[in-house]
């Protein structure tokens, strides 16, 4: 069946080109359209402008490979023989012909770093339980009731736990500690990401009120310490709101073809507390 004519249903193994190359709306669209720097005149330049998903980049290959090793399936690695980084051209010609024969290229340095986030994982015998005995890579359609909006997700891992289902994804991350991943969540539109998997889980009938969303988080350096959070359902429902709100958004400017920017009239400007304090400390 081709990507074209795949209708909304619950799918294992569908190849990570074919998902992508899916038009129907994504998180990552959904995160653009509520983000504080976005606006929909700037997602419809990116959407119309932007390089395709199966385009690669050294933070893209490793989180690839990372997935690869952990769940055991998706492209194959090959590491580079070179001392050199990937600006160099022909470290730029390897990658290539790496691609062009489905495979995750990584220098010495690159590999050594996945290799170790993947031992870091599965040496956790809480990461290791919920990244085993599951489905990995599950693609989801499902149609928004309330927009009509076609959307579609792609889960790292789904098991269940105690009659219970589990949604595992799994994130590098530079810190594991609460607050450090409180703030990759905000900036990454990470609990966006867990709402919006969860309402599509729920909609093909494979997600209930008891469902979860667990990150598996694993640091880039030595030691590699690995955390796992389960998102609490307060910011999954406030990520809800603003889910509902990039549907929304995406439907009136969709239908009439008009993609704001962040205002169209004059606004009042003032400035933050901290730079007129600052100021009146000058002044004085």
């Amino acid at each position: 069946m081709s990507t074209a004519e795949l209708v909304d249903g619950y799918y294992l193994d569908l190849p990570h080109k074919e998902y992508h190359g899916l038009s129907r709306m994504s998180h990552s669209d959904a995160v653009r359209l509520t983000g504080e720097q976005w606006c929909p005149a700037k997602f419809k330049y990116w959407r119309d402008h932007r390089v395709p998903d199966d385009q690669h980049s050294r933070d893209f290959d490793i989180g690839q490979a990372l997935h690869t090793l952990v769940f055991g399936v998706g492209p194959g690695i090959v590491v580079l023989d070179t001392g050199q980084t990937r600006a160099a051209k022909k470290v730029q010609k390897l990658c290539a012909e790496a691609y062009e024969q489905n495979l995750i290229p990584l220098t010495p340095s690159e590999h050594e770093l996945v290799v170790g986030t993947c031992e870091a994982v599965m040496a956790s015998p809480e990461a290791r339980m919920l990244v085993t005995g599951g489905e990995p890579e599950v693609s989801f359609m499902w149609t928004d009731p309330d927009t009509n909006i076609e959307c579609k997700g792609r889960a790292d891992y789904i098991k269940t736990v105690g009659g219970r289902r589990v949604v595992v994804d799994l994130k590098s991350t530079d810190r594991g500690d609460v607050r450090g991943f409180q703030r990759d969540c905000a900036k990454y539109g990470y609990p966006q990401q867990a709402d919006w998997y969860l309402r599509g889980l729920t909609s093909v009938g494979e997600a209930d009120s008891k469902t979860v969303f667990v990150f598996v988080a694993v640091e880039k350096v030595d030691p590699f310490v690995v955390s796992t959070f389960q998102l609490a359902s307060t910011a999954v429902g406030a990520a809800g709101v603003l889910n509902d709100r990039a549907l929304w958004t995406y439907k009136e400017c969709s239908e009439s073809d008009t993609w704001p920017g962040f205002t169209d009239k004059v606004t009042m400007l003032d400035m933050p507390t901290w730079w007129i304090d600052s100021a009146q400390i000058v002044r004085s």
